[in-house]
């Protein structure tokens, strides 16, 4: 494994010196040697990556899955005639799961399920057509939720079936319950139950709180140290205590017109993409640093 520890590590070190700006002179002063493992890649687009408990990388590609076991990649995909075919090879979206299969979104935005150990796919079937979902949610209580649209797919793992169908649970929600008309994400806060974020609100199946008129609305979300924290599409961030189920906000320290990502990292940060480079947020110091790649 210390092939793949090495592979792991120079991943997260080019994506700090991109992150970083490749003029600044973090980037000049490095000295990064680059193993070149593309070759060994069957395709070259590489839309997603995970990494699995036993500490092999998953990549979801546009010639199916790959796996890397620190020394070469193995490809997964299926072929005509077999038990499951995919529409499309091409996958746009991996998660892995409380068990360790992996849940594989293709191009045709259907959903399918890979098991390592057998090494085999199987398709999820659903009456609605799949083409909405565009997110999938694994969580540590063995709970998966398919997002798209106005519905989710509540998936328990431990009863999960998916020629029966059994263990899926399809939930649909009006506006008026969950006072918002788009699924932003789920997220699973501490010690409770799962919260669904929409474009306006925050909810669970017996609780909605919803957000002030003037802040916008809610674009990316994340949780860290036991809250919910929030960006809307107004330069707003806001923390969120599911316990008390109080919500504060302030507005982010210069203009943006785009967030792109809202990522915690270290238990005490949060990280905010926008179109004017990284916002860091300290959530003990509640304090802002802005780092600009451009200005390098």
């Amino acid at each position: 494994m210390k092939q793949l520890l090495r592979f792991t590590i120079g991943l997260l070190a080019i994506a700090l010196l991109q992150w970083t700006g490749s003029n600044s002179r973090v980037a000049a002063q490095s000295q990064l040697k680059m193993e070149d493992y593309s070759h060994r890649l069957s395709e070259h687009m590489v839309t997603d990556m995970r990494q699995d408990e036993r500490g092999f990388l998953w990549f979801s590609t546009w010639n199916g899955l790959h796996r890397f076991d620190g020394y070469t990649f193995k490809n997964y995909k299926t072929y005509p005639g077999e038990e499951c075919v995919m529409t499309s090879n091409r996958l746009l979206m991996i998660r892995i799961n409380q068990s360790g299969k992996i849940w594989c979104l293709d191009y045709d935005r259907n959903v399918y399920l890979f098991d390592p150990r057998e090494e085999r796919f199987e398709a999820l079937r659903m009456e609605a057509p799949a083409t909405s979902v565009r997110d999938i949610i694994c969580c540590t209580d063995s709970t998966s939720y398919l997002i798209g649209g106005d519905r989710i797919l509540c998936i328990d793992e431990r009863r999960l079936n998916l020629t029966s169908g059994q263990g899926i649970e399809e939930i649909r929600f009006g506006e008026e319950r969950l006072g918002g008309k788009k699924i932003v994400t789920v997220i699973e806060a501490e010690g409770g139950s799962p919260w669904i974020v929409t474009d306006r609100s925050l909810a669970t199946t017996s609780t909605c709180v919803s957000l002030p008129e003037n802040v916008g609305s809610i674009v990316a979300a994340t949780s860290c140290a036991g809250r919910i924290y929030l960006t809307t599409d107004q330069g707003a961030i806001a923390s969120f205590l599911p316990a008390k189920q109080t919500l504060t906000w302030e507005r982010l320290p210069l203009e943006v017109q785009q967030i792109n990502f809202l990522q915690a990292f270290n238990g005490e940060n949060i990280a905010i993409g926008t179109d004017r480079g990284v916002l860091l947020y300290s959530l003990y110091r509640r304090r802002f640093t802005h780092i600009d790649p451009s200005r390098s």
